[in-house]
C-alpha cells in the first residue's frame, strides 16, 4: 500500500516539476501564450472596398446574391486600422463612426462598436478615431452601410 502511495507521489512531483519546466521555458524562449485579439481572423478589406461593393448592389451592377455572398467573406476578419470620425456614443456605450470627413453634409456613420463606459463618455462628435476590430455583420440599412464590430481596439 506504502508503494502505492509513493507511486503516486513520485508521478505527481514528476507532474509539478514539469509543468514548472515549461513555464520557465516559455519565459526564457519568449512564447507568448495570450491570446491577441485579431491574430485568428483573417484580414478584412479595406473599408473602401466593401463601401465600393455595397455601391455595386444599390447600382443594381451585382446582385442580391452576389452582396449576400460577399457579406458571408467579409463577416468574421479583422479590420486593421480603420479610420472614420465619431459621430454618436449612445447610451448602451455603442459609438458610431462616419467614415467621411466631418465637411461632408449628407453622410452617415457606417461602423458602429461598443466601448467601456469611461472610453465612451470620453469621446466627442467629430474627434478622429483609428480602430482595429472582428467584422460581425455587414448590411445595408435603408440604402445605408452598417458595419458592425466587436473586440474593438482604439489606436
Amino acid at each position: 500500500m506504502k508503494s502505492k502511495w509513493l507511486l503516486f507521489g513520485c508521478l505527481g512531483l514528476i507532474g509539478l516539476v514539469f509543468c514548472v519546466g515549461l513555464i520557465i521555458l516559455f519565459a526564457v524562449v519568449g512564447i507568448d501564450t495570450t491570446s491577441v485579439s485579431g491574430q485568428d481572423q483573417p484580414p478584412a478589406p479595406s473599408f473602401e472596398e466593401i463601401r465600393a461593393k455595397h455601391d455595386a448592389y444599390y447600382a443594381e451592377t451585382i446582385t442580391q446574391l452576389e452582396w449576400k455572398d460577399y457579406r458571408k467573406v467579409v463577416e468574421g476578419t479583422w479590420a486593421t486600422s480603420w479610420y472614420g470620425w465619431v459621430d454618436e456614443v449612445d447610451g448602451s456605450f455603442r459609438v458610431y463612426v462616419d467614415m467621411d470627413p466631418p465637411e461632408e453634409r449628407l453622410s452617415m456613420a457606417e461602423v458602429s462598436f461598443t466601448v467601456p463606459e469611461e472610453t465612451a463618455r470620453a469621446l466627442r462628435p467629430g474627434q478622429p478615431l483609428t480602430f482595429s476590430g472582428e467584422i460581425v455583420t455587414a448590411m445595408d440599412s435603408l440604402t445605408t452601410l452598417d458595419i458592425r464590430l466587436k473586440d474593438v481596439v482604439l489606436e
